[in-house]
């Protein structure tokens, strides 16, 4: 053989990559390269803020959000060799409440708040008690008028809904297991989605009650909302890295949220997510994909998920490529636990790996706390793909069982810096975050290697729905 020949094999030896598998991609994570890079990334953040640390936060339409969307851009555009890098902006509403009062008989002052996108100005007349739950537009039997309305059998926006096409002129929402709280929070999923047509609010158990009293006794109340608010449009971002390599059909999705919580420093939740996605990508570079791998930075998280259901609606359209996904959030908790959401497909998967580990786990119901679970991992979920997330927790308060597995503080957060601006590097539990990061690159690798034994799930038409 001459030595020509032999020099071309030894350079095709040379470049040949691996196959991935995911016991080597677990290997090539790093424990200190975590913590260095999130120290980068909280200096790159901070020189947005002038090197000032107390004002630091990185939730949407901030310098910190903008700080942290070009590190991870910058971050990619350096494997651009192995992924397709694109940016995704678009725009969103944001409603605000400026200000609004209901007055019962021109005289009382109902305590009341606002449900979030109620259109503003003036409505009033006689208060009547929707039939049932006010769930269907039959419920509401006058044109024109304002309806009280309880709480239960459906969603408030399907209440609202119904009353907007019985042509109902205002809604009041109360919950019969508060008495005094008039708090109502629209529980629209996502965002995007969530069209009020009708000016709603939410009232106390007992003003209601006070008020059905009065009609019965055909004393009907006259109500009278004032409502001033505004909408205005935030650009948001998502960054998507598709690897070159591997089956295009077959895609393995894993996602993180870039934004934190309105003053919050983020770097548990979820600059921990953001990084061990940031890290997972650099080193699935080392190997041969056999499924592609499209790795997701999404912005607007914390706003109802904008950023994934936007790259839903806006194009998406390898969805129905997607066969597996997987949503990075919170991993790094103080009085952490390994807490993974019981609904999911591949709950087994992640329960499978911490057993061999030999780390204990929890499982939990998906609804078991809205703050746990971010609603990126909804988004996909609904769509019918396969969807699964392991999270150290967030502001669910531990209780006596998971202490026995865990250890820890009970009736105490598992992040109690959740949120605050105290989420900052000191925050960061780095062991549990290392167990965390191994087990994602492990079923990424896996994965990426085959879905073989990936649940099949028909993809669902249409868009998402609350």
């Amino acid at each position: 053989m001459t030595t020509l020949a032999i020099s071309a094999i030894v350079s095709l030896v040379e470049d040949t990559k691996p196959e991935v598998r995911g016991c080597r991609l677990e290997k090539r994570v790093v424990k200190q390269e975590l913590i260095d890079e999130a120290v980068s990334l909280m200096n790159y953040v901070s020189k947005s803020y002038n090197g000032s640390d107390t004002s630091i936060t990185r939730s949407i339409r901030t310098p910190g959000f903008d700080a942290t969307y070009h590190y991870v851009a910058q971050e990619l555009n350096k494997l651009s060799e192995f992924y397709d890098v694109f940016t995704q902006l678009f725009m969103v509403p944001k409603w605000q409440a400026n200000s609004h009062l209901i007055t019962i008989n021109n005289m009382d002052f109902l305590n009341s708040t606002v449900i979030e996108g109620s259109p503003g100005g003036e409505t009033h007349g006689n208060v009547n008690v929707a039939l049932n739950y006010g769930c269907f537009p039959k419920d509401y039997f006058l044109f024109g008028k304002i309806f009280i309305v309880k709480k239960g059998q459906c969603s408030y926006l399907d209440k609202i809904q119904a009353a907007s096409e019985a042509s109902v002129s205002g809604l009041l929402i109360y919950d019969d297991s508060s008495d005094t709280n008039p708090h109502i929070q629209l529980k629209g999923r996502f965002g995007t989605q969530v069209h009020v047509t009708i000016p709603a609010f939410g009232i106390s158990a007992n003003d209601a009650r006070n008020l059905i009293e009065k009609s019965k006794k055909k004393k009907n109340p006259y109500i009278r909302t004032q409502l001033n608010s505004t909408t205005s449009y935030l650009k948001f971002g998502n960054i998507i890295a598709t690897s070159k390599s591997g089956n295009q059909s077959n895609i393995v999705m894993a996602g993180a949220t870039m934004d934190s919580s309105n003053g919050s420093k983020g770097v548990n939740d979820n600059g921990s997510g953001v990084i061990s996605l940031l890290n997972i990508a650099k080193y699935l570079t080392s190997f041969e994909l056999h499924n592609a791998v499209k790795l997701s930075w999404w912005g607007g998280g914390n706003h109802r998920a904008f950023g994934s259901v936007n790259y839903e609606w806006a194009g998406g359209n390898d969805i129905d490529k997607v066969q597996v996904y997987l949503d990075l959030n919170t991993l790094a908790s103080p009085n952490y636990g390994y807490l993974i959401p019981n609904y999911s497909p591949l709950t087994k998967d992640f329960s499978k790996y911490f057993s061999a580990k030999g780390i204990p786990y929890k499982e939990v119901d998906f609804g078991f706390d809205s703050k746990i679970f971010i609603n990126d991992l909804w988004v996909f979920s609904d769509l019918g793909i396969p969807s699964g997330s392991a999270n150290a927790g967030k502001l669910h308060l531990k209780d006596g069982d998971a202490v026995q597995k865990f250890g820890g503080v009970v009736n105490t957060p598992y992040d109690l810096c959740n949120g605050l601006s105290c989420d900052d590097i000191s925050n960061l539990n780095l062991d549990v975050w290392f167990n965390m990061t191994k087990a994602y690159a492990y079923l990424i690798g896996a994965y990426s290697n085959s879905i073989e034994n990936v649940p099949k799930i028909p993809i669902k038409s249409g868009k998402i729905l609350n």
